[in-house]
């Protein structure tokens, strides 16, 4: 799906008494997509049904949703949870996806190695994606860290491949040298448990596990489960349909 007036937006949930659940809003005439970062694991468990028959009572388009796992340290595996809290999740998530979608406006994008962020015409920020290496600690401190420093909300997720540790603090000095884009493009693919999402020139792939990939690739890598290492063989399903997404081999 591509055109030329999309919208963005974002919002965050709390999910129960821990945790919470930030969405990126992508909105045009043509279509839907909801980027959905929450503090829970275990994110295959999730009752992808219910997400979708909430989802239809709002007055709102078919929506496609990419939900990922931000391993963080405060984040509760999803099975454990008893049903009233496993519903809490569920309304937690759609109300995040729909005030994202409801709310959006015209954006610029700014990318870095580490770092997407969204933001409006204004230079508020509207969303920031960042990409963290696995080793590194996602905890509250860091959250806080960079909420400060790049507003909020800021979705933290591990990067799939193993790269050096870096400093989270240079990201606010950072972003202000990159130049900004306006989105005008948006599209995404799936194959197998493969997500590809393009933004403009930059892609995202989301994968169902760890993929130790050439950092020098002209895309971001997410893992959706970073601590669920890839057979070779699903190693290289997902390389082949990332080179394919990026250069637009039509998967019809």
């Amino acid at each position: 799906m591509t055109t030329y007036d999309w919208f963005v937006g974002s919002a965050s949930k709390r999910l129960g008494q821990q945790g919470w659940v930030h969405a990126i809003g992508f909105r045009s005439e043509q279509g839907l997509l909801a980027l959905v970062s929450c503090d829970l694991p275990d994110i295959a468990g999730i009752d992808a049904t219910a997400i979708t028959a909430h989802i239809t009572l709002h007055p709102i388009e078919p929506v496609e949703v990419i939900l990922v796992a931000n391993s963080s340290q405060s984040a509760i595996d999803y099975a454990t949870l008893n049903p009233a809290t496993k519903h809490h999740a569920i309304h937690a998530i759609v109300d995040a996806i729909i005030d994202a979608l409801t709310f959006g406006c015209p954006a610029t994008l700014r990318v870095t190695p580490h770092v997407l962020q969204w933001r409006k015409f204004d230079e508020q920020p509207i969303a920031t994606l960042t990409l963290h290496p696995r080793q590194q600690i996602i905890d509250t401190a860091l959250h806080q860290q960079l909420t400060h420093d790049c507003g909020d909300p800021v979705l933290m997720v591990h990067h799939a491949w193993d790269n050096d540790a870096w400093d989270s603090s240079t990201i606010a000095a950072q972003l202000t040298t990159c130049s900004a884009t306006p989105v005008t493009s948006v599209d995404w693919y799936h194959h197998d448990d493969c997500w590809l999402l393009r933004i403009n020139h930059t892609t995202l792939g989301v994968i169902p596990g760890t993929v130790a990939t050439d950092p020098h690739w002209p895309h971001h890598l997410i893992a959706t489960r970073p601590h669920v290492t890839l057979t070779a063989a699903q190693t290289e399903t997902a390389r082949f349909f990332l080179h394919e997404a990026n250069h637009d081999v039509n998967h019809d």
